[in-house]
């Protein structure tokens, strides 16, 4: 597999299919209750019904914007099928001031039905169903208090063999939906989890992935455990990511880096016990714990909690219990577990359960930016590195950290 570079390339769409379902997968119920979106005015029948899972925290992305990440869940009430044509999100005090607008084949990337794990993209509501919009709302400035988002969708007509009341139900609405509060929160600053470069920044925040998709249940709420999990892949200066003609372990590029504590903190978790998979070899037969392959998690304060997940068999060099020091090496990276191809999968969690807590948003305290996505999704590198602190590294980015 041959990677243009520099210049416009389809690097996402290559390993975003290399590395497909990473940890993401079914889990048990198990914390963060969804947060109602408050409802306003006297009230009115409206057939669509919103939820978001967790409001948005105001993220600064490698792009120089201001993203706010989060999942409006969409529920139908109708008894006739819905298909959404329109979602957009505005500034609560400025509606005419959009942040996302989403329409035909951009919304339709960013929408599924809730369930399916899968994420295979939809637009289609069956009646009494639920879905959910990924949405990333993007400003230049400072990120307003409240978000207000706006559907429009149209529904299929009824059927002959349902009952006349259905006919309440209207064929086409514009729906204004409840206000999102956006957290005022200061977010989360960590080190290096990796030395050097090139890496590739796949299934990362804002898009709708398998890691974005992977909303489970916990308590009796759903929660989105990888909606900032980010899988590390070294690509090399020819733009690919092994050696040779033949992609293997022994020819991969990332297999073996060090993987680096991102703060001080205590090793909660260690799994050492499973082999690395084989390159471009679908995993079967996986428990739900097994699927982070060998892991390392580690306690960075209260509620909050790294994970590093598919490490190499053998690797790790801390145990549970001890403290270590940011930098510090844990183990190496590997291609264990869910894993068709060797990456890093880490992210910051609220809980020390890889997919039975909610996302917590966080930058790096400093990296090298070395290609981003433009418009259209494909990378672009750039003539010169630019320096970025305090900016996570959203999806399709290369980057590279200090040796």
């Amino acid at each position: 597999m041959i990677i243009a570079r520099p210049g416009p390339v389809v690097l996402a769409v290559m390993l975003v299919a290399a590395l497909a379902g990473c940890t993401g997968a079914p889990a048990p119920t198990g914390a963060a209750e969804p947060v109602p979106v408050a409802a306003e005015g006297p009230g009115e029948f409206t057939p669509l019904t919103a939820t978001v899972i967790t409001p948005p925290t105001a993220l600064p992305g490698s792009d120089g914007q201001t993203h706010l990440a989060f999942e409006l869940l969409i529920t139908n009430t109708a008894p006739r099928s819905a298909t959404l044509t329109r979602v957009t999100v505005a500034d609560a005090t400025a509606p005419d001031a959009l942040l996302a607008d989403l329409a035909g084949d951009a919304l339709l990337e960013r929408t599924a039905l809730a369930g399916d794990l899968a994420v295979n993209p939809t637009v289609t509501v069956p009646a009494y169903s639920t879905a959910f919009v990924t949405f990333d709302a993007i400003t230049t400035g400072d990120a307003p208090a409240t978000l207000r988002p706006t559907v429009s969708a149209g529904f299929a007509p009824p059927s002959a063999d349902q009952p006349p009341y259905v006919s309440i139900f209207p064929d086409d609405i514009v729906q204004e939906l409840p206000v999102v509060p956006v957290l005022d929160e200061p977010i989360v600053v960590i080190g290096p989890a990796l030395k050097g470069g090139d890496w590739a920044m796949v299934n990362a925040c804002c898009i709708l992935s398998a890691h974005r998709g992977a909303l489970l249940g916990r308590d009796g709420s759903l929660v989105a455990p990888e909606r900032y999990a980010i899988d590390f892949v070294r690509i090399g200066e020819d733009g690919r990511y092994f050696t040779g003609n033949t992609h293997t372990i022994e020819s991969d590029l990332s297999y073996g880096a060090e993987l680096l504590a991102v703060a001080d903190g205590t090793v909660i978790a260690v799994s050492d016990e499973l082999p690395d998979q084989p390159v471009g070899v679908n995993p079967v037969g996986y428990s739900l714990d097994e699927l982070a392959g060998n892991k390392i998690v580690l306690k960075l304060g209260p509620g909050l909690f790294a994970l590093y997940a598919h490490n190499e068999p053998g690797s790790p060099l801390v145990e549970v219990g001890d403290t270590v020091k940011k930098g510090d090496v844990l183990a190496l990276l590997g291609n264990s577990g869910n894993s068709t191809a060797p990456h890093l999968h880490f992210h910051l969690m609220s809980a020390p359960q890889p997919l039975n807590s909610d996302g917590v948003p966080y930058v790096w305290d400093e990296y090298d930016l070395l290609g981003q996505p433009d418009a259209t999704g494909n990378l672009v590198m750039l003539d010169q590195p630019q320096v970025q602190k305090h900016r996570y590294a959203l999806a399709t980015a290369v980057i590279r950290f200090a040796d």
